[in-house]
């Protein structure tokens, strides 16, 4: 039962005042041996990645809306999501350690469903660590 998928991903980048600005579009399509499970995507992203200064980071935005081609055996409607998301990644060139970077990544998503049970407003702050070269 392992899905099989397409995807076709396009996107234009244009410089932007100190960086980049990149707008993204998504179509998706995956199958499974399970037709219910079977699902469709549209999705559009924006991107701004800059250096000033010390500092780099990037700043997202997304939304997406996956459709389900076959109705939901428990709820018996065909599911329908909405999705949203937004991210600020940041780190500092002078903070290293060993040559490694700290990375400062916030990330908060939603997910607006026709079925409640997978409604999902999700926050997350992570701390990684690039190698610098």
């Amino acid at each position: 039962m392992d899905p099989k998928g397409r995807s076709l991903a396009l996107s234009v980048t244009r410089r932007a005042g100190p960086g980049w600005l990149t707008l993204g579009g998504t179509l998706a399509r995956e199958t499974t041996d399970q037709k219910t499970l079977d699902w469709g995507s549209r999705g559009l992203s924006l991107e701004y990645a800059a250096e000033v200064g010390n500092w780099s980071g990037s700043a997202r935005l997304g939304a997406g809306s996956p459709r389900f081609d076959d109705e939901d055996g428990t709820f018996l409607v065909r599911r329908r999501d909405e999705t949203g998301n937004a991210g600020l990644t940041l780190s500092h060139r002078e903070v290293s350690w060993r040559g490694y970077q700290p990375v400062l990544t916030v990330d908060w998503s939603r997910t607006d469903s026709n079925i409640a049970l997978y409604d999902r407003k999700v926050a997350s702050v992570r701390v990684g660590l690039n190698r610098l070269f």
